[in-house]
């Protein structure tokens, strides 16, 4: 590596005054060095530098410089091969006097302030070195970060920007808050600039301290002050916000995301360090007017929804907030379609739903009814749910206690964001919690989520402004058709307030478990779940807590409904309940009901229950199944949400002996949709391959008859504690437990026998189910051929071909660029291979 251009310059003076130097060069000697004003190009104080020289000088001083060095008995200079240069200094020699060395961490640099450095005083200098101007074409230079202790200051590990321009965005994140550091006035200084005194950006000087846009804000600023809590009126009001039902793009595009967090940032930093109406507005007003669904859709369209969710970005960035919202457009209404248009509709919605992960609501967009429309009658039967007594007067509790507010942290914030589902729908904002999940895996990941910190802390502090409250605690409420008739409501709340709700409920997790269990009350059990309450006792009992709950529910404004609720008496016919002891309305059962789903009596009702309840609500879905017009989805759908999970529940809580018949009637018609999926029947050995799970070479659709008792001892064994805590006098060895325990054992291999005192999973004993059938399998196999076809659908990996999202943008959805017919023959010659299907039946459309 080249010597610095301090120490050339010294040993270079001794030589041209040393002897035996007698060219006429001599007389660039150097002068004395005369001081100048610091430049921002390096970020360091250095004096004049002589004027370039020409090749041959510099080769003859290279020469003298190393003559006089051995003959000084220094030895011979160690020069090394020059490092690899990069990002501004690729073809530029360093330790030349007209390129010194990389600059100092933390400066700028810029090509007229280098260009700077080539003026000495005595080739006329420039009474402005500071001053911008044009660079020098050819010049290959960039712009760091002059802030001190930003690590995009550093030139040697930054990349930097081309242009001071291009790095304005990153200034203004310091000077936002939004990144640690102030930029230096003197850089303010040389580049003629200043910051706003309304939004506090970087702005030209010319401008006098204020943005053209922010001027509206700076005049009501004047009338608007010490009014920290009220509404800009230049600003959309929260009701406006929230009542504009323009819809929000379900995801963010991937070339938006990092422009999308940086304006979420900064939102949130402005609305958790100011706490003022204003920022809560902009807050608010983000997701709606930056990340609006496009008015075209469709895959064609994709590209130009990205880069115009891009340019969105940039134009909030840039300042611009009432421009975005007023190219807001309300919403068509939904117009009616025929019967044949709503199929094709709901067919298209249930694989773009499947293509995005979401299962579970595709296969209910084949058979579960579409919200109702906004109507009167609508709002007023919704009105009717909603409890109508008064708000509850909170302004007595006081402000909360700091020791009463748990701490907020930055892992507890990024677990509560990834925990939400999957496509959870958004508040009244338009705001969607994947929104938040996909800033956390951008370069401002973390800036998000500490700035998140700071709001929720304040939010669970309760120290939010009056104004804002209602709106946060707020919800938009959805209309959904019951089966019996009515309106079901379901109310939807905003994303920041469920956010702060979810990380409260982390924070006293473990206490509230402390403090509720074991339960103590006067009756021998109660529970609830949402808005079903169970209690079980003596009648008398029963009823005193029945009357307190109506008492204590009535204050809030719910009103018991008695058609809606049961009496057992789990004695049957031999029960001395008297029944006047509670409100009429109640309907009477006896030994035999449902408790949560879950059938409870004898070998006759639960078999009943179990097809009434399960079985035959599933036959809907399966059959929809095997209407839709793509293979890929429909086993998907089948294997992950409508065949051996519908009765899950039930396997659980029942003993399997005790709907068997049920679970039989069940697994024919799973197999029946398998039929009408593949196009072609499905002996008996091919059904027992299909059953077993994929990483055992089968296509995942396990028979609930099977697994039944899996489900039911893994139930039993992971209860035990609970129960005994429940009830002291609660014993798991009852006759129908040991009874699916010789069933299971019957079946298993003898490794793999079930013993009660140790703890099971459900998954670990149905994949000795599967081992077993497996093994089988390879037993009657016909031949040698069909043992290693088995044998291969194990080998890792085998069956991911099952598992891939139906996804056209991942490239793995098969019908992408196939006609339909072609693209469900490679889908079915995939199948048929799996289960050795390789002659005697032709591909061909599902009928």
């Amino acid at each position: 590596m080249a010597p610095s251009p301090g120490v050339l310059l010294s040993v270079v003076g001794l030589l041209l005054t040393g002897p035996g130097w007698t060219d006429n060069e001599a007389a660039w000697a150097p002068r004395a060095p005369a001081p100048t004003s610091p430049t921002w190009a390096w970020g360091v104080h250095r004096q004049s530098l002589p004027a370039p020289i020409g090749r041959r000088t510099r080769r003859r001083l290279t020469t003298a410089l190393n003559t006089m060095w051995a003959g000084r008995g220094l030895g011979s200079p160690a020069w090394k091969r020059p490092l690899r240069r990069t990002w501004g200094y690729r073809g530029v020699r360093v330790g030349e006097a007209r390129h010194p060395g990389p600059p100092a961490p933390g400066s700028p640099l810029h090509p007229a302030i280098q260009r700077c450095r080539a003026h000495s005083p005595d080739s006329g200098g420039d009474r402005h070195p500071l001053r911008r101007r044009v660079a020098e074409p050819g010049v290959a230079v960039r712009c760091f970060c002059p802030v001190p202790g930003c690590g995009h200051g550093d030139a040697m590990r930054a990349s930097g920007w081309a242009s001071h321009e291009g790095m304005r965005h990153h200034l203004d994140d310091h000077c936002s808050g939004t990144l640690t550091g102030a930029v230096p006035a003197e850089y303010l200084q040389v580049h003629r600039l200043d910051l706003c005194s309304v939004c506090r950006l970087l702005v030209g000087r010319r401008y006098n301290g204020v943005h053209p846009r922010c001027r509206p804000h700076s005049r009501h600023h004047v009338a608007n002050h010490g009014h920290a809590s009220a509404q800009d009126p230049g600003l959309p009001s929260f009701s406006t916000i929230m009542g504009h039902t323009a819809p929000t793009l379900r995801h963010v595009p991937h070339v938006a995301r990092a422009a999308w967090a940086q304006c979420l940032a900064r939102a949130v930093a402005a609305a958790a360090t100011t706490n003022t109406g204003p920022a809560w507005q902009e807050l608010l007003m983000l997701p709606k007017a930056v990340l609006a669904a496009p008015l075209r859709g469709g895959g064609g369209h994709h590209k130009q929804a990205a880069l115009s969710t891009l340019r969105r970005c940039q134009r909030w960035l840039a300042g611009e907030r009432m421009e975005l919202w007023d190219e807001l457009v309300q919403p068509r209404p939904a117009r009616a379609r025929a019967d044949g248009v709503e199929l094709a509709a709901q067919h298209t919605r249930c694989c773009a739903l499947a293509a995005e992960g979401e299962l579970s609501r595709a296969c209910a967009a084949l058979t579960e009814p579409p919200p109702l429309p906004p109507s009167r009658a609508t709002l007023e039967a919704l009105a009717a749910q909603h409890p109508q007594a008064a708000p509850p007067d909170v302004a007595q509790l006081g402000p909360a206690r700091p020791a009463a507010v748990p701490e907020v942290t930055k892992e507890n914030v990024v677990r509560a964001v990834r925990s939400f589902s999957r496509a959870s729908a958004p508040g009244p904002s338009g705001l969607r919690a994947d929104h938040l999940k996909e800033t956390l895996s951008t370069a401002h990941g973390d800036e998000v989520a500490s700035h998140l910190v700071a709001l929720c802390q304040l939010l669970a502090r309760g120290e939010a402004p009056a104004l804002v409250a209602p709106h946060l605690a707020g919800a938009r409420l959805h209309a959904l058709p019951k089966k019996q008739g009515g309106v079901r409501p379901i109310a939807v709340g905003e994303t920041l307030r469920r956010l702060v709700s979810k990380v409260l409920c982390q924070a006293v997790r473990e206490d509230a478990v402390n403090h509720f269990w074991p339960l103590q009350c006067p009756v021998e059990l109660c529970f609830s779940y949402l808005d079903d309450v169970v209690i079980a006792g003596r009648a008398d009992v029963v009823a005193s807590s029945l009357a307190a709950l109506q008492t204590t529910a009535a204050a809030a404004g719910l009103v018991l409904e008695p058609t809606k609720c049961e009496l057992v008496a789990v004695a049957g016919n031999r029960s001395a309940v008297d029944f006047s002891l509670f409100p009429a309305g109640f309907a009477v059962k006896g030994a035999a009901f449902d408790l949560l789903g879950a059938p409870i009596g004898d070998s006759e009702y639960c078999p009943q229950a179990t097809l009434s309840d399960k079985v035959q609500k599933a036959g809907k879905v399966l059959d929809a199944l095997g209407e839709l017009d793509n293979p890929q989805v429909s086993l998907q759908l089948l294997r992950h949400c409508a065949s051996f999970t519908k009765l899950v529940h039930n396997m659980r809580t029942t003993p399997a002996g005790l709907h068997s018949a049920a679970l039989v009637a069940f697994d024919g018609k799973v197999r029946a949709c398998l039929e009408s999926i593949g196009c072609f029947p499905v002996p008996d050995r091919i059904w027992q391959q299909a059953t077993l799970g994929v990483k055992h070479g089968g296509l995942g659709l396990r028979q609930c008859a099977v697994h039944a008792t899996a489900a039911y001892l893994a139930s039993v064994a992971s209860t035990q504690e609970a129960c005994r805590g429940l009830d002291g006098r609660y014993n798991p060895d009852w006759p129908t437990s040991s009874a699916t325990a010789a069933t299971y054992n019957a079946v298993v291999l003898e490794a793999d026998r079930f013993r009660g005192d140790q703890a099971h999973r459900q998954q670990a004993l149905s994949a000795a189910l599967d081992k077993a059938q497996l093994a089988q399998l390879l037993v009657t196999a016909e031949d040698a051929s069909g043992r290693a076809h088995l044998q291969l659908l194990q080998q890792p990996a085998a069956g991911a071909w099952l598992l891939a999202r139906p996804s056209p943008a991942l490239g793995l959805d098969l019908d992408s660029g196939w006609a339909p017919y072609e693209g469900c023959a490679l889908w079915m010659t995939l199948l048929r291979t799996a289960m050795d299907l390789t002659g005697g039946i032709s591909p061909g459309p599902p009928a």
